[in-house]
């Protein structure tokens, strides 16, 4: 899959596209590959990994060396899925309000069926902006940003301290919502795509809701000043459960239902998460080194 991104990075319509690679200790041959590609590489240990630091750490080297106006950020994970994607991410800051900009991401070939709904539910075919003025509309989806393939602009990056360094999990949320609660607007680039999409076990997916309850209680003013994400989950299961059965039959069904309530069941537990012991936090979160 690397020798793939690179070969989609390398064919993208943008040309001087500078490429830095942070690579945390991988031992296959993806920092052989990306030097060979041109690309320049830093390693470092992955204990040291982290959302929001390391992504902090690959701006800081991409300013001083460069003094970019936008940096763009991409994932392992994330397929660049047409020639001119960065492109795209790159066009809505032709309007200087636009502070942030996040991709559509596609489910990969091989993205089951709640993977597929999960895409095709939260990235739709219209682009769209977000400001102060959307969120009675849109609620929390109006702080939605996504680090898997989104871009920022430099100076409102900066001014803004980047992003926050010691979260669980949605650093690029919280930087979104500070960005729309300064004045500033984030948009929605449909025409910016990627293939990028998980296929999450019924643990995997608990786990995962588990750290975003820890993130929203943790970080408050997201739900006073957007709104809690209720009605939105609701909405989001009843379309997930028509999904599945229509294209994945029983099977997906009952897996959805039980997905459903296992998300809720995470989510609670992770906004309870200040009164349960570290040990049972750490067993029960994706991201285990959090709680080291």
């Amino acid at each position: 899959m690397w020798e793939q991104w690179i070969d989609e990075v390398k064919n993208q319509s943008v040309e001087n596209l500078s490429i830095l690679i942070i690579d945390s200790s991988s031992e296959d041959k993806s920092v052989s590959l990306s030097e060979e590609a041109g690309f320049d590489v830093l390693s470092i240990p992955k204990q040291e990994f982290n959302h929001a630091g390391t992504r902090n750490k690959a701006a800081q080297i991409a300013i001083k060396k460069l003094n970019p106006e936008v940096i763009v950020f991409l994932t392992q994970d994330a397929l660049l899925n047409s020639p001119d994607s960065i492109k795209n991410i790159l066009k809505p800051f032709e309007d200087d309000e636009i502070a942030a900009v996040c991709g559509r991401q596609l489910p990969h070939v091989a993205a089951d069926a709640v993977a597929s709904h999960s895409r095709m539910y939260n990235y739709k075919c219209e682009s769209h902006e977000n400001s102060q003025s959307h969120i009675s509309e849109k609620g929390l989806k109006a702080a939605y940003m996504s680090n898997s393939f989104a871009a920022y602009r430099v100076s409102v990056f900066e001014s803004l301290g980047g992003f926050p360094e010691g979260l669980i999990f949605g650093e690029d949320m919280y930087l979104a919502a500070k960005m729309i609660l300064a004045g500033h607007k984030t948009y929605y680039a449909s025409a910016a795509t990627v293939r990028h999409s998980h296929n999450y076990s019924l643990k995997e997916e608990f786990n995962r809701y588990f750290d975003i309850g820890v993130f929203h209680s943790s970080q408050p003013f997201l739900l006073t000043n957007f709104g809690k994400p209720s009605g939105e989950g609701l909405r989001f299961a009843i379309s997930e459960l028509k999904y599945c059965l229509r294209h994945g039959g029983v099977y997906w069904a009952l897996n959805s239902i039980i997905r459903t309530g296992l998300k809720f069941l995470g989510y609670k537990l992770g906004s309870l998460h200040l009164g349960l012991p570290k040990f049972m936090n750490k067993a029960l979160s994706m991201d285990k080194n959090y709680w080291m």
